[in-house]
């Protein structure tokens, strides 16, 4: 995320007209946003009447101020867009803007109505493509709001709403400013190909035998990070990190099912040759032994000899 340290761009007549609530609202603003923020880090809004010691260079500071901001709040009114050094504020903004490569970090307060000011005459805007800048970003209408009283529900809703804008802002231009700082982030992705290491290269910090899928895939992925922390894969094909298996592996598995198959059909075979139950003795049938001779008798009958040798009931 961005620094939370904002400039308050207003004219010391408005705050003048208005009494003292321009420097109010800064004050409400602040609290409501490092609410959002947490307690760190710390909010802080530049405003050249709370920050500037009497007797100070406020040029060089306000110079210096814009140029450690991350984001401006310029207070548009009539006395706002005739004061020339409003519009520089805003003109260095934009430079400040340029070097951090963010392009939503100005929120316009429309405090008075501005909408009858031809940007054309230069009695009523001092430069006119500051006005037509300030146009093209998102404006927060206070201007139903700048007579009710700046402790009320309807303006800490409003001040709500322009501090979640300015989280996001901050987050989101964060983000973006970390990117763009990487080494090669701002050059075209084919520039870098040949920098690029292959999958296998990055594989094998982290999985043991991970050159094999390099050799056998033969593609190629390149890095969407840089550094020590982790790095997120762009691969131009998909790629999965399962390891194919190898040529023994496959062989062994062959043999192994051909030995299945094998099995089962000479236990088939074995089967088949088995005599039928149609062929067997009868169950009820004993085999006798008598005078050395052996003969097949139904049990009943086998009862009739008083000398026999054994008799069993033969067996499926």
């Amino acid at each position: 995320m961005l620094t939370p340290t904002g400039f308050w761009s207003y004219t010391t007549s408005d705050e003048s007209a208005a009494r003292g609530k321009l420097s109010q609202l800064r004050a409400l603003l602040t609290s409501e946003l490092q609410q959002q923020v947490g307690r760190e880090p710390k909010v802080n809004i530049f405003q050249d009447v709370a920050a500037i010691p009497p007797g100070g260079e406020w040029e060089t500071q306000i110079r210096t101020a814009i140029g450690t901001s991350s984001f401006l709040i310029p207070i548009v009114t009539p006395a706002f867009l005739q004061s020339e050094w409003c519009c520089r504020e805003v003109s260095l903004f934009r430079q400040r803007e340029a070097e951090l490569g963010v392009r939503c970090l100005v929120f316009p307060l429309h405090y008075v109505n501005t909408d009858h000011i031809d940007g054309d005459d230069p009695s009523q805007c001092h430069d006119a493509e500051i006005l037509a800048f300030l146009k093209t970003r998102q404006w927060t209408d206070f201007r139903a709001f700048r007579l009710q009283n700046q402790e009320g529900e309807n303006v800490a809703v409003l001040l709500e709403g322009l501090a979640r804008g300015l989280l996001k802002a901050l987050r989101d231009g964060g983000g973006k400013q970390g990117r763009a700082s990487r080494t090669g982030r701002d050059k075209p992705l084919d520039s870098q190909d040949s920098k690029r290491p292959r999958l296998g290269d990055y594989l094998s910090r982290d999985f043991p035998n991970a050159g094999r899928l390099n050799e056998e895939t033969g593609r190629q992925a390149s890095f969407a990070g840089y550094g020590d922390g982790p790095a997120t894969l762009s691969a131009t094909a998909p790629i999965s990190v399962k390891q194919r298996p190898s040529q023994r592996t496959r062989l062994v598995s062959l043999a192994v099912f051909a030995l299945l198959i094998g099995t089962v059909i000479a236990s088939v075979t074995i089967l088949r040759q088995l005599p039928s139950p149609a062929s067997a003795p009868p169950r009820d049938e004993r085999v006798v032994v008598q005078d050395g001779a052996k003969s097949s008798v139904p049990c009943s009958a086998a009862t009739q000899f008083s000398e026999w040798n054994g008799c069993a009931r033969l067996k499926d």
